[in-house]
């Protein structure tokens, strides 16, 4: 946390420490879902109804549309952190931004 960029942005670590906290969590309910489709012992693996009335899925209005939602947020946050990476890693120094023009960044802002 030395780094120039991460001490002027107290905000900015608190957008990424919940955006990881979202995706832990999100992460821990697909590998639920998956670990309970896999289960190789088909007695005990769920049915197709059974599975929409996990916890997650059964408190979605409309399923695909809380996956279409997360998915579009992903999709989303991983181009803007590959464009912001991207701008970090400019082989050529002098076209790497400063911490100041960073957060000068709209997702940033």
């Amino acid at each position: 946390l030395e780094h120039k960029f991460l001490k002027e942005s107290t905000t900015r670590m608190s957008i990424y420490t919940t955006l990881m906290s979202i995706h832990t969590t999100l992460m821990s309910i697909y590998r639920e879902i998956v670990a309970l489709c896999l289960n190789k012992d088909p007695l005990k693996r769920p049915s197709a109804a059974k599975l929409l009335e996990h916890k997650f899925l059964k408190e979605s209005t409309t399923r695909m549309s809380i996956y279409t939602t997360l998915m579009s947020i992903h999709t989303t946050l991983m181009s803007i952190y590959r464009e912001i990476v991207a701008l970090c890693l400019n082989k050529d120094p002098l076209k790497r931004p400063s911490a100041a023009k960073l957060l000068e960044h709209k997702f940033l802002k």
